[in-house]
């Protein structure tokens, strides 16, 4: 599995796949993530653990105090600190997260492809939702516009005030709609750059067709799902400005019923 230690996949196997339920929430995702052996050598200098007492109350998901010494638990801060904006302390840490980075994706596909084995559909969906976190630098719920060049909380709260929350609805929107709402807001030369990143972002149509005729128990059938790029812009790196080198954009498809992952 992309060139891991065999004792991650072990782990990944005993909490994500050789269990009655996999885990879902991202809580406990990212504390399997960040216990990966890759993150053994992520160094703790003296006295880190103090800060690292500092850092965690600083980031909403708790850690284990009585750890605060581990590679690992340092490993999970630096991640939600990187979630959460949080500046970090010193430079030192600049550097140990950006090596957390470094690691973390290959982790996070391995985690992924182990929890698809198993079979657990909300398991391997919180792990993709994982990799996004980790590209973007947000938790899944903050704020979706902010990253985007000059739009600060209250252009995002005159895009919302005309009906423009989500990203989707962003990409959608006439040009000359987003130029009216924002065009007092910030100046033409960040409004140009803003719309030529928003026409470089991903739009995709999805289409699936499944048999035509009922199944019975038992029986096989196939689907055919095509996925259709409707912006001939599409950039070939993703628009990440948190994370610290150019990465190409991918995709996953699942398909499930209930809680099962076909």
């Amino acid at each position: 599995y992309y060139y891991l230690k065999y004792t991650t996949v072990a782990l990944f196997n005993a909490e994500l796949h050789d269990v009655e339920e996999g885990p879902s929430d991202l809580c406990t995702l990212l504390r399997v993530l960040c216990e990966a052996a890759e993150y053994d050598e992520l160094p703790v200098r003296h006295n880190e653990e103090h800060v690292n007492a500092q850092l965690a109350e600083k980031v909403p998901w708790p850690v284990d105090h009585q750890r605060l010494d581990s590679p690992h638990t340092k490993a999970n801060l630096l991640l939600q600190a990187h979630f959460s904006r949080a500046p970090l302390p010193m430079s030192d840490y600049v550097t140990d997260l950006k090596s957390v980075l470094d690691q973390s994706i290959r982790v996070l596909q391995a985690m992924v492809d182990i929890a698809a084995d198993g079979g657990w559909l909300y398991t391997a969906l919180g792990a993709m939702h994982l990799t996004q976190m980790v590209s973007q630098g947000r938790f899944l719920d903050g704020p979706q516009l902010r990253d985007l060049p000059a739009l600060d909380e209250h252009c995002e709260s005159a895009l919302a005030a005309s009906g423009i929350i989500y990203l989707p609805q962003l990409i959608h929107a006439p040009p000359h709609t987003v130029r009216k709402i924002l065009g007092r807001r910030i100046s033409e030369k960040k409004l140009t750059e803003l719309l030529g990143v928003v026409r470089s972002l991903p739009a995709v149509r999805l289409e699936a067709q499944g048999p035509v005729s009922a199944l019975a128990p038992g029986d096989s059938a196939s689907v055919k799902i095509s996925l259709n790029s409707t912006n001939p812009l599409t950039r070939r790196h993703i628009f990440a400005p948190a994370f610290p080198k150019p990465k190409i954009g991918g995709w996953w498809l699942a398909m499930g019923e209930g809680d099962e992952l076909f």
